[in-house]
């Protein structure tokens, strides 16, 4: 049957896109997405509708839905501002709004139905006794043995061939139980379904669903086989071995295209609450795979840098930039962010990334100009019209909150909501703990700041900032100063702890290390003045205390 929409035409027989006779490259997924809204145009497809026929086998993030809505729309030609064809109905999903003709394929048999045609009269058996004998050897277990048995004969349809996504794609093959007395494989099952569920909340991962990677369970495995049958990169497996009083954990995270092991952790630990102790793995598993397979990513990437990078690609990168904390890798984070959304420009996770960028160079003192919260503002709002489950981009939100002085419970819940969506983040967790931190709640923001310590071991500067702030707010100044000057020592361009410097310095007379220190300051913005310092400072609420430090800023040689 051809699908016919203006100028395109769509083959449903030879799976193609078609303008005035020309063929058009399109993704597997994006033309899968497309065809399924013209077969049902008339009708309203939700999101999830589209997520569950399309993705059958794997658990996504709705921004793959984004970015294949915003590949199909360019390949005939709309837009997202222009709806002519794909109508977004914002909130519920998509409708296809293009007058369509239908005929009948053409008489010609095509390429695909000749060599079935060929494949039938050479094995001289129905198709239905072929299907019977398979079923009687019990070959019909999905989705290794089918799936080979499929491509033996040329039966597999060309849409559903797995193809690596550009975004990191995995699957969490079931642990295997090794328990040597009473068999503990609920433990095993278990560890493997936290640890899938969990990387499913990775916005920017594709990972295959639990039913598929369990019809590998008690088989020998290849994992180049695995992931050439499921379309994935990444592979990870593991194995418990329990007794009455310990349990080991083995685990291990492998580069499919590779073989390269990426990550191998093993855990021995005492069974006292077994349940308890599962859910304790599962996590730290978890966590570490998030941070291993983001660093692998980007060093395939770097490895690819003469290449020009795609929407994804980079994204990936500009967030490399985005968590070094330094002005120029800001810019240069914010150049790939917005060249990722000219790639894509429905791409959910790069409007919140750039609105992270903006509410950093406000709160960090950059450029604390208003201007930089209400482009902020708006870059959140687009984020959530495209993704309303984007945690990034209820992090940013609870951010502009913090330095536009909104109510302190609205900051928080926006903060709180952002770590409920991206519980994998450690941005997240992050910002909780600034928000808690400014409404004076510093044991809760400790428990946040431990949360983004423990996910992101690399500890970027600011975590080590606000780790000063909340020493600083439990009585301990001293160990505050010290956690400040290490920040002074790794970062040039933090604002903020530079300013705390000087007004413990300046409570102690000490001038010369006071101007050193605005100096610092002016050289990273020129600017930046007392003023400033006291706006972005929402912790001091003291009018005496504001404006003795006030006093020592413009002492020290600040405006």
């Amino acid at each position: 049957m051809i699908l016919r929409f203006g100028p395109f035409e769509l083959d449903e027989e030879v799976f193609e896109l078609r303008r005035e006779g020309v063929a058009i490259h399109v993704e597997p997924k994006v033309l899968d997405v497309l065809l399924y809204l013209v077969r049902h145009r008339d009708r309203l497809v939700s999101k999830h509708e589209l997520l569950e026929e399309v993705w059958p086998d794997a658990v996504v993030a709705e921004s793959a839905l984004t970015r294949a809505m915003s590949l199909a729309r360019s390949a005939i030609g709309d837009t997202a501002r222009g709806q002519a064809a794909i109508e977004t109905v914002t909130g519920r999903g998509y409708r296809f709004r293009a007058e369509v003709e239908i005929s009948c394929a053409a008489e010609a048999p095509s390429k695909r139905s000749m060599s079935r045609a060929r494949l039938g009269r050479s094995l001289a058996v129905p198709a239905g006794a072929v299907l019977l004998l398979l079923a009687a050897a019990g070959w019909l277990t999905w989705p290794a043995p089918l799936g080979v048995h499929m491509d033996l004969a040329g039966l597999r349809d060309p849409r559903r061939n797995p193809s690596l996504p550009d975004r990191p794609s995995v699957v969490v093959l079931p642990f295997t139980d090794l328990s040597p007395h009473a068999p503990r494989e609920y433990l095993a099952d278990g560890i493997t379904e936290d640890v899938t569920t969990g990387l499913a909340k990775f916005r920017d991962f594709f990972v295959i669903a639990r039913n598929s990677a369990f019809s590998y369970k008690g088989k020998p495995t290849d994992v180049d086989q695995v992931a050439r049958e499921l379309g994935v990169r990444y592979v990870v497996e593991g194995s418990t071995r329990a007794t009455d009083e310990r349990i080991l954990v083995t685990a291990q995270l492998i580069d499919a295209a590779t073989r390269f092991h990426v990550w191998s952790a093993r855990y021995d630990r005492k069974v006292d609450d077994v349940l308890d102790l599962q859910t304790d793995i599962s996590t730290e598993i978890l966590e570490a795979l998030g941070v291993q397979i983001e660093a692998a990513e980007l060093e395939r990437l770097r490895d690819q840098a003469t290449l020009p990078p795609g929407a994804y690609a980079a994204l990936v990168q500009g967030r490399a930039f985005w968590r070094r904390f330094t002005r120029a890798d800001h810019e240069r984070a914010r150049e790939l962010f917005e060249r990722a959304l000219t790639l894509e420009p429905d791409y959910a996770s790069a409007y919140a990334y750039l609105a992270a960028i903006h509410v950093a160079a406000y709160g960090l003192g950059w450029d604390p100009l208003p201007q930089r919260l209400e482009q902020g503002s708006l870059l959140v709002r687009r984020a959530m019209e495209l993704d309303p489950a984007d945690p990034l981009a209820h992090s940013a939100l609870a951010g502009i909150h913090l330095w536009t002085g909104r109510a302190e419970e609205v900051e928080v819940a926006a903060a709180k909501r952002a770590v409920d969506l991206g519980p994998t983040s450690d941005s997240t967790y992050g910002m909780r703990a600034m928000a808690l931190a400014a409404e004076g709640r510093p044991r809760e923001a400790i428990d946040a700041l431990n949360g983004a310590l423990r996910l992101n071991p690399r500890h970027p500067s600011p975590y080590w900032m606000l780790l000063g702030y909340l020493q600083a707010a439990a009585g301990r100044l001293e160990t505050a100063v010290e956690v400040w000057e290490r920040v002074r020592t790794s970062n040039a361009d933090l604002i903020p702890p530079r300013v705390e410097l000087i007004g413990y310095y300046g409570e102690r007379d000490r001038y010369a290390e006071a101007r050193a220190l605005a100096e610092e300051i002016l050289r990273v913005n020129p600017a930046f003045s007392a003023e400033v310092a006291l706006r972005l400072d929402r912790r001091r609420t003291d009018p005496r205390a504001a404006l003795r430090l006030r006093e020592q800023l413009q002492r020290a040689g600040l405006p």
